[in-house]
């Protein structure tokens, strides 16, 4: 819904109202268009990190995180019980 620019304003005169800016939907659907494209591209042309988990579809803190725990929750389980540094 429009805004007046000041509450004691005549509601019928178009100039009364504030402007709507379509900066952010235009700006946001560009950040879209970009982040496709290049996500796309990283990925074909094999340029994503293995262990990358910002920016990818179905990964998050959680994915991030077990996969560094799981390793040292495994560790004494293969008999290691010193610092475990690979990520698999």
């Amino acid at each position: 819904m429009p805004l007046l620019t000041k509450d004691n304003l005549h509601l019928k005169q178009l100039k009364n109202y504030k402007t709507v800016s379509n900066l952010t939907f235009i700006s946001k659907l560009l950040e879209r268009i970009v982040y496709t494209r290049l996500l796309s591209c990283l990925t074909e042309q094999d340029l994503m990190p293995t262990h990358q988990s910002a920016y990818m579809k179905f990964h998050s803190i959680e994915t991030a995180l077990l996969k560094v725990q799981r390793p040292a929750f495994q560790a004494p389980d293969r008999g290691q019980f010193g610092p475990v540094l690979e990520l698999t």
